[in-house]
Formats: C-alpha cells, structure tokens, sequence
C-alpha cells in the first residue's frame, strides 16, 4: 500500500453544492410538462399535467418560485387551465417573471403571455395568438428587458416583441410559406428561440430527414423598432430539429454565446458549434438540449432509461463535468442555466412510454461540480477521449482496461474529484495476473494547494525519453487529500483512429472533423507557443499562417476563466503571464476560420 504523508492547512476546499433531487409539487399525474428558469437570486419552475387529476382545477399549468438555497417561496400558482401544452418561463434580471403558455376561453385555445412577480402576484397578460394549436413557440428576455416571443402562425415564422410590461413593440418575419414534412397542409416541426449580447438567434425546420434542409438565423436586435431588426447571418444544415425529444418541449435547441458562436442540435447527428465559417461537433447525443450560461460555459443535458444527465463544457470549449441526476427524471426534462449554476426538472415517464403510473415532477440543481460541503475529500476521475473500454484477464478476474489512441492528448480529468485541498499522480506499468508494478514511472504529489484539473497530461509525468507502449497495461492514481483518498484506473494504448466512447449508457460515435478540414484541407494550424514552461512572459507564433484580417487569441486557466484575449493582425505576440499563479492554461487561437489550442505551463 502507497503511504503518503501530506502536511497542508485542513480547511475544506468543497468546490460547488448540489441539492438532492426534490419533488416540485405534492400532486401525481401520469405525464408532467415541465419548465424552469433562474438567476441569481430566484429559481421558477412552471408544470403541467396531461390528464385531469385532483390537483387544483384538474388539468392546468402550474408556477412555483424558488429562493437561491431551492426552497420555496410560493405554492402551486395555477396559471393556465390547459397543462398538456408546455409552458415557458423566464425570469429577468429585475425579477419579474414571464410565462407563455396556450389558455382556453370558451373552447378556443390562444397564446397567452403573463407576468409575475417573485411573490407570486400576479401582474397581467396579454394574447399573443388569438386561435393556436401544438406547441410551436418560445420565450426568451432580450438584454434591455423586452420579451420576445417566438412563434408558427399560418404558414410563417415570427418573433413578437413587448416591452417589460407586455405592451406590444412589434414583430420580425422570420420566414413564410413553410409547411410540415409530412402532412403539407399542417404546423412546422419545431421553432426555438435564444437570446444573447444584443442577438436573436432562432432555429426552425419542417421535420428530421437527412434530406431537409434546416434553418438558423441571427438578428441585431433594434430596442427602438423589432421589426428593423437586421438579419445578419443564415445557416442551414441537413438533418432537421427533434419536434420531441423524448415526449418534452422542443426549447433550448439552439444556444447563443455572447462571442457570437452558435450551438444547435441536428436532430440525426447530435449537438454542434458553429463558430466563424465553420461547424464543430460537440457530442454526438441528438436528443438533448444546450444551454449557455452568462460565462458562456455550455451545458448539455439529456435523460435516458434512469436518470437525467449533463456534460459542462467551459468557454474555451474543453470538458469540464459529468453529473447525474438521482433517479428522479428520466422522461419529459426542462433545463436552465446562470452563472455556472443550472437545475434539471422533469418527470419519471420513463423516457416517454409509462402514462399509467402517477408520479410528481422533480427538479435537482447543480453548480460547477456533485460535492457536498464538509464532506471528506474524494478522488474520482476519467480518461478524457477513451477509444473503448475492454475487458482483460487478471488475478482477480475480468478487469476493465480503458483503451487509449496515441492519436488524441492523453488527458485524464480530474474534476469529478470533490473537497480537495491538492492532488497526487501516480503512473505505472502494471502486471493484471501477478496485480502488482512492472516499474513505477511517476510517484508525487503535483500541487499541494490545487484541485484536480480536467487537464491532466499523462504525458508530462512520463520520465524522459520513456514511450507508452502497445500491449501493456497501465496503472493510473489519482490521489487527492486531506485526508488523503486515492482511486486506481487502468489503462493500454492502441494506435487507432480518432473515436470516442460516450459517459455510461450512451452509444459509441465517431468524431468528425471540422467542415473546413473534411473538404480536405487536412494540415493543422502552425502555432508555436514559447517558451514552454514559462515563467514571464510567453510568445504565442503563427507567423508561418497566412492571416488575411484578424488572429483571436484567448487563454483560460483550468477553470475557464477567460485571463486573456485579444485580436490582433500581428503575426507574433508576447503576452505577459507574470502575476498568473502556477498551472495549466489553455490558449486558443483562430485564424482564417481555423482553431488550435495550444496547452501553457506557468512555472
């Protein structure tokens, strides 16, 4: 056994709280339509019911408000006395709360926008369509305030603006004459809605077929009249966006970072980046939803037959987090997220196939990690781009060996990790049938005041000249303290292509390429970093790139904090990093439409 001794101050260093999973509401019904917003000071979370029930009024939509710690300030608020069509929330920076949801007056269902305070008073409406059906709309809150609601009428896409208090300003015509895939004289597909840094960004198609052609637009946004808002880019993609996704609302499609990238879900290959002139893959889920947060990080969030789930990804676009949701969601599913914070609310419908057992809707939040203040500190970890998982005889049975391509960074994530006060690295080449070392490669502690990275380079702690070799098998610990706690994964390397295996439950998929690099321009971005380590100062080089306008250089450290970014039409630029604490930083340089990330050692 490894015997560490490790002297550092004791205070817990928990990083973010999670709440338990919780139920909204003491009513059961057979199907819930969820919704949720928050900021920092609220959360609110609208719900309705399927079926009649013996909650109040029978079917109908429902409202409750939340205080930052989850608990909540409000009862079950009726709001609409239609529940089967879902509702959207929004919450404003000035705390007045907005829900957009269908409404029956004497048999005829219009689109109706009403407006709330934190109290739960109510403080007026408006009616936003006078005769709708299904659910092809959105909500979302401009910058100054306005509401901006987006919706199918007729055979046209539009985008309605009221101002704070729902006095109308105006409408965008977004497109017309459009009709469903299948049925030509019905509603479109699905249409929805975000809104970030002075944009509209809105997505919309007929259907999911690899033969549609789909639609995202973007609008500078005119505060003084909607209807000159200017279109300022068009983006289409074959595939379509889900009407569905798993018996939920179609919303949160589409997300928009301050920045101006773009994230959309095709509803046949998954969720997608557009930055400048070309398309990234994220993940390969298409049944999920994105949303960004006002620190442009991304969550990606999806239930499957147990659980909800989510992946958080930071503004420089690296891996930061896999949480889980306990148990209690695993159908319809609404997400919200502010300022590294999110909830994940929704029903046990079982993914949609169970409308015969009555359960209530839950909601559990999430920060930056699953830890639990003033517990102890727990090490946990994963291999960052694993090619798959095999099994491997050993001295206690089938052992799982998780296979790595030497084609990808050889990184492990150290994230998962909770309460930790530093970290410890130990790498060896292990023998599975005698379950002991081979020879020790790397044994220390790497910080003694850090918590784990999701960076965490293999690499850098082999000894010099030493290469990971095919057909051995390696040990990895990650040991954070204190006290100390460690865990042992294994892992052999393979020469293989770029692939990737999903969290658990999720589908094996290929990682494609960038647009620009599959039409066959394979040769990667020339930029040197030097020096590297560096202590003062660092050069970031691509002066062997044709730069036709401006170079965007950016760098983050590992939590990512944006510390630097810049455009410039220079070829080489020294960046001072004297006063940044010692670590791992990432710089991320786009030239002509072309990415690299280049990793930063501070000593």
């Amino acid at each position: 056994m490894l015997l560490i001794a490790f002297l550092v101050a004791t205070t817990m260093n928990a990083q973010w709280v999670v709440t338990p999973s919780t139920a909204i509401t003491s009513y059961s019904q057979p199907n819930w339509k969820v919704d949720a917003d928050l900021n920092d000071k609220y959360m609110v979370i609208t719900y309705g019911n399927q079926h009649p029930s013996t909650s109040p009024g029978g079917t109908g939509t429902w409202l409750k408000v939340y205080d930052s710690n989850s608990n909540p300030i409000t009862g079950d608020i009726g709001v609409f006395n239609i529940g089967f069509n879902v509702s959207r929330v929004q919450i404003s920076s000035a705390n007045i709360i907005y829900v957009l949801g269908v409404h029956s007056y004497s048999a005829v269902n219009k689109l109706v926008l009403k407006r709330y305070n934190t109290s739960g008073a109510f403080l007026g409406s408006t009616i936003v369509n006078h005769n709708i059906g299904g659910s092809m709309y959105d909500l979302a809150l401009a910058d100054n305030g306005d509401v901006l609601v987006s919706l199918f009428e007729g055979n046209n896409v539009r985008i309605r603006a009221y101002n704070s208090s729902l006095t109308y300003k105006g409408v965008i015509n977004v497109a017309s004459g459009i009709t469903h895939y299948h049925l030509p004289t019905s509603n479109l597909r699905a249409q929805n809605i975000d809104f970030n840094n002075g944009k509209i960004l809105i997505g919309y198609s007929r259907g999911v077929h690899s033969s549609l052609t789909s639609y995202i637009k973007k609008y500078t946004y005119n505060t003084i009249s909607p209807a000159a808002s200017a279109l300022t880019n068009t983006y289409t993609f074959a595939g379509g966006f889900n009407r569905r996704n798993l018996e939920s609302n179609n919303s949160h499609q589409v997300a928009l970072r301050a920045n101006g990238d773009v994230f959309y879900i095709n509803g046949l290959y998954g969720v997608k980046r557009i930055s400048g002139a070309s398309t990234y893959n994220v993940y390969p889920n298409p049944k999920t939803k994105v949303n960004v947060d006002v620190a442009d990080n991304l969550l990606i969030s999806w239930t499957d037959s147990s659980r909800a789930k989510a992946r958080l990804y930071n503004v420089g676009n690296s891996f930061v987090h896999y949480y889980q949701e306990d148990g209690n969601i695993n159908g319809s599913w609404a997400s919200a997220f502010h300022d590294c914070k999110f909830v994940l609310a929704g029903d046990k419908s079982f993914q949609g196939t169970n409308y015969h057992t009555n359960r209530k809707p839950h909601f559990q939040v999430f920060n930056c990690s699953d830890c639990q203040v003033g517990a102890p500190a727990t090490a946990d970890f994963e291999f960052r781009f694993p090619n798959q998982v095999i099994s491997m005889p050993s001295l206690y049975g089938p052992q799982e060996v998780t296979e790595l391509c030497l084609v990808d960074d050889l990184l492990v994530d150290g994230t998962p990790s909770c309460n930790e006060d530093g970290y410890f690295v130990e790498i060896a080449e292990f023998d599975l049938m005698s379950w002991s070392n081979v020879v020790v490669l790397h044994s220390a502690w790497v910080c003694a005041g850090c918590t784990a990275p999701n960076n965490i380079d293999i690499a850098s702690f082999l000894p010099a000249g030493y290469q990971l070799r095919p057909n051995k098998v390696y040990r990895f610990r990650l040991a954070v303290g204190s006290p100390w706690h460690a865990v042992d994964k294994f892992f052999t390397i393979a020469c293989c292509e770029r692939e990737i295996i999903g969290w658990e439950d999720e589908e094996q998929e290929h990682i494609e390429l960038p647009r620009e690099q599959r039409s066959g321009d394979n040769r990667q971005l020339e930029v040197a970093v030097a020096p590297n380590p560096a202590k003062d100062f660092v050069t970031v080089d691509f002066s062997k790139e044709e730069v036709n306008g401006e170079a965007a250089i950016s760098i983050t450290n590992i939590a990512g904090r944006t510390l630097f970014s810049m455009t410039t039409e220079e070829r080489k630029v020294q960046i001072d990093i004297s006063k940044w604490e010692k670590g791992i930083y990432l710089c991320s340089i786009s030239i002509n439409g072309k990415e690299a990330t280049k990793k930063i050692i501070k000593r």
